[in-house]
Order: C-alpha cells, then sequence, then structure tokens
C-alpha cells in the first residue's frame, strides 16, 4: 500500500468515526416545569407581580407560593371568535396573538 493512500484511508476513518460519535451524545432534555420555582430555574426570569409569576415557554403561569402549579396560560384563547386577533396587549387575560397559521378560522390569508 502506498503511504499517500494509507494516510488519506486513516484520515476517513477518523472522520467517520468521529461523525459517529457525535451522533451518539443525545441532546439535553429541558427540565419539567411543575413550579414557579422550576419555571424560574428554566427561563431565568419573573415578572414583577404580587405575588411574582413566571411563564413558561409553551405559556402556562405559575404563581410563586402557588399550591395549584400552573394556573393556565398567560393570554386568553378567543379563536373562532370571528376576529382576528393580531395586535394585542401582553398582559394576563389579554387575547393571545392570532395569525393565520394559528387560528385559520379567524384569519384569512
Amino acid at each position: 500500500m502506498r503511504k499517500g493512500t494509507s494516510i488519506s484511508s486513516f484520515f476517513c476513518l477518523l472522520v467517520v468515526a468521529a461523525l459517529c460519535c457525535s451522533c451518539a451524545v443525545a441532546a439535553p432534555q429541558q427540565p419539567a416545569i411543575n413550579s414557579y420555582e422550576d419555571c424560574v430555574k428554566v427561563t431565568g426570569r419573573s415578572m414583577k407581580t404580587f405575588p411574582a409569576q413566571c411563564v413558561a415557554p409553551d405559556g402556562k403561569v405559575f404563581i410563586q407560593g402557588g399550591t395549584k402549579g400552573a394556573v393556565g396560560r398567560l393570554c386568553v384563547d378567543q379563536c373562532g371568535n370571528g376576529q382576528c386577533e393580531e395586535m394585542v396587549c401582553m398582559g394576563q387575560g389579554c387575547p393571545c396573538a392570532e395569525t393565520a397559521d394559528s387560528c385559520p378560522k379567524d384569519c384569512k390569508k
């Protein structure tokens, strides 16, 4: 076997091994959020309300010191009311923002 061929073969095997190892590493799972404390650990944020609240990535709201866990979503889902709620306020009880993808019956493309 020639020297150039053995070096290129070794390099190819090295690349294949590196690709196989990188595929075997699992993506880290996001920890479960079941309380205000969990929410703050994951997001690093809390709303300056009294009592303090934290909004999880899935939209659930957790209240500090609450015993029930999630109290629901920050916004109110009004999909199906016949109005496309594109521009909304950003507080608790405001309608959720709607698009043609999220609420096609109210927002026509």
